[in-house]
């Protein structure tokens, strides 16, 4: 099922599968600002990773002698969450462990993901909850995709600029993604002067750039005529 939430300045759209966030419509400017999920580049929006982040080694974990396999970024944004509250400015989900995830994660759990909006802001608040008796290990992060303005050629060597908070760091201690979806062993440092990085098309060629210490707090998007995109 697909439900919707609005106030004066944003309306979202959010699919029961994988509570995730399938449309940000800015009200005031008419502009789209999740991906379409075009499958003919990528069939997603904003999914939520869960219990993973990333891959592991060959899929497979063992756990107290038992293997287990799962695919890259976990099974929860390919579930269907139940919503169990609907407010004005506010939707709630939850996803609770079956047969099915404890046959790929031993663990008991409740996955709670709350969107909200707060005039321009969209809010999402992350719950997990252990319900077994031992410690349960796990990772959760968000994967939210942005547009861009239209216009953007492939053939354009900078399509926009990231840049991060004034009290952000200028460099940073970065790790890239190597074989089989793990990360390599080797670090290396990502300047940013000005803290900002421009956005060119191969600067994900290797899938992704992971922060390993201190990440930026404030993350921005500008077009190439430093006008505020997100």
């Amino acid at each position: 099922m697909i439900r919707s939430i609005e106030n004066g300045r944003i309306r979202l759209t959010v699919s029961d599968s994988g509570a995730e966030i399938i449309s940000a419509l800015d009200k005031k400017t008419r502009r789209e600002l999740v991906w379409c999920g075009d499958p003919a580049w990528w069939k997603r929006h904003t999914p939520v990773l869960f219990p993973i982040v990333g891959s592991i080694w060959e899929n497979t974990m063992r756990v107290d002698g038992k293997e287990y396999h799962m695919s890259q970024h976990g099974f929860a944004r390919d579930m269907d969450f139940t919503c169990i509250e609907e407010t004005e400015n506010s939707l709630a989900y939850e996803l609770k462990s079956n047969e099915e995830t404890l046959s790929k994660f031993p663990w008991k759990f409740t996955l709670r993901l709350i969107h909200s909006l707060d005039g321009s802001r969209v809010i999402t608040r992350w719950e997990v909850t252990n319900d077994d008796s031992t410690d349960m290990y796990f990772q959760i992060g968000g994967h939210p995709a942005f547009n861009m303005p239209e216009g953007i050629k492939d053939t354009d060597k900078v399509a926009g600029f990231i840049r991060f908070g004034e009290n952000d760091a200028e460099s940073y201690k970065i790790s890239s993604i190597g074989s089989k979806g793990c990360v390599k062993a080797e670090d290396s440092v990502l300047d940013c002067p000005g803290r900002e990085i421009a956005i060119t098309a191969g600067m994900f060629a290797n899938d992704a750039i992971i922060f390993e210490e201190n990440p930026p707090r404030v993350i921005s998007i500008y077009d190439t005529d430093n006008k505020l995109v997100i």
